[in-house]
């Protein structure tokens, strides 16, 4: 059954401009114009009545990064093109009106969240969503069609239903993602990431510190379906204990077989490795077992370390199927909202949408090869729209694209 739930009406938003994810203070506005490129309002649709968040800027990431943990400055622009991605990062690339024009429905502000019967939907080559910095989270790969892996089936022209993941340093080489930024660039000059953007996120920690919050979830972007994206750790109060959030995610055991949206014709050979998307399986018992074996055998899990755990100074808690969670004290919300989280462990930028991504997000690769579109897509190099992921499956393997008999979307 198709089930979601509201969490409270007191999760009204707090005020209805916020920039960045920020209460507007003019502490917290010039410090956001400063450092970020993207800017968030939300309004009130005058002809639903619904509440909205828009999105403006520049559609690219900030010029440089300082690595915490070697003190280098790494700059996104002097890593491409590179071998593997021959694209340089387009800046002119824009959020708003004159180019994506992105916006959602904001579900948090309506207090809602999934159930525990939920229906997931598909990504089918979405972007996931946007960060503040204007990157767009796209974690999207190629799909594996019966030969050697190929980085031009972004549309799974054989419909086998497994998809390449791009973090795994085989298809990362493949395509041009540096370990160092987990991230890389479209034909179109689109840079977005596919992991953890972790040199970001440490950024992103320091201001916040710099402008005072030292506690509660960082808010590190959005998602394309209406909630705010969230860093995995964080302090319940200054100075207190650390709530660390995981994944429930583990590898599957032994060969690979026949899974659910998979064509049972096509199961790629070998053992679950983590090459495929689907190797991967929602199981949060095993990754209760997974996370306390890695912390009595080598001390520590992503930060976690056993020693904090056991003198209560941290805890940690797994997030559910869309890597995501009821969270207090989110900026810019009130009481407890719904967040997806950005974690260290698979999948790192969540795989799964709770409820159905805006139009506009859809649009970043177009359905159809028409109009505007056919222009978007002729810059990204390919001639089809995401309408062919739908088109190469035959009738008796639709399932794989319409999870629960929807329509394409």
């Amino acid at each position: 059954m198709n089930c979601a739930v509201r969490i409270s009406r007191r999760t009204a938003f707090a005020g209805a401009l916020i920039l960045c994810g920020f209460r507007p203070t003019s502490d917290a506005l010039a410090q956001s114009e400063v450092n970020l490129v993207m800017h968030t309002e939300t309004f009130r649709d005058a002809a639903s009545g619904q509440w909205i968040r828009r999105f403006s800027g520049r559609a690219a990431p900030r010029e440089a990064f300082i690595d915490p943990d070697t003190g280098a400055v790494v700059r996104p622009r002097d890593l491409f093109p590179n071998q593997n991605d021959p694209f340089a990062i387009n800046d002119r690339l824009q959020l708003g009106e004159g180019g994506y024009a992105l916006r959602t429905l904001d579900r948090a502000r309506l207090g809602m969240a999934p159930g525990r019967d939920h229906q997931s939907w598909a990504m089918n080559m979405i972007p996931f969503g946007v960060l503040l910095d204007g990157s767009i989270l796209d974690p999207s790969g190629p799909w594996y069609d019966g030969g050697p892996a190929d980085p031009n089936n972004p549309f799974d022209r054989a419909c086998t239903g497994w998809e390449y993941e791009v973090t795994h340093p085989v298809v990362s080489q493949l395509v041009g993602v540096p370990a160092l930024i987990a991230g890389h660039v479209q034909p179109s000059g689109m840079f977005h990431y596919h992991g953890y953007p972790r040199l970001l996120i440490e950024a992103l920690r320091s201001e916040a510190l710099a402008r005072g919050k030292s506690s509660g979830p960082l808010t590190v972007g959005y998602s394309a379906d209406g909630f705010p994206v969230l860093d995995y750790r964080f302090a319940e109060s200054p100075g207190g204990r650390l709530v660390f959030r995981f994944s429930g995610y583990v590898l599957r055991k032994g060969q690979r077989q026949v899974v659910e949206f998979t064509n049972p014709a096509t199961v790629p050979l070998g053992n679950h490795d983590g090459l495929y998307v689907q190797d991967y399986v929602f199981d949060p018992r095993q990754k209760n077992q997974e996370i306390e074996a890695a912390l009595a055998q080598s001390e520590a899990y992503f930060g976690l370390t056993r020693s904090a755990l056991r003198d209560g100074r941290a805890s940690y808690a797994l997030l559910d199927q869309h890597n995501g969670g009821v969270l207090g004290d989110v900026e810019g919300y009130q009481g407890s909202v719904y967040g997806c989280v950005l974690t260290p462990d698979w999948p790192m930028v969540p795989r799964l949408f709770a409820f159905e991504p805006d139009e506009t997000f859809k649009q970043v690769i177009p359905f159809e090869p028409t109009g505007f579109g056919s222009r978007i897509l002729k810059v990204l190099g390919v001639s089809e729209g995401r309408r062919s992921l739908y088109d190469n499956c035959p009738a008796d393997l639709r399932s794989i694209r319409q999870w629960h008999e929807r329509p394409p979307y």
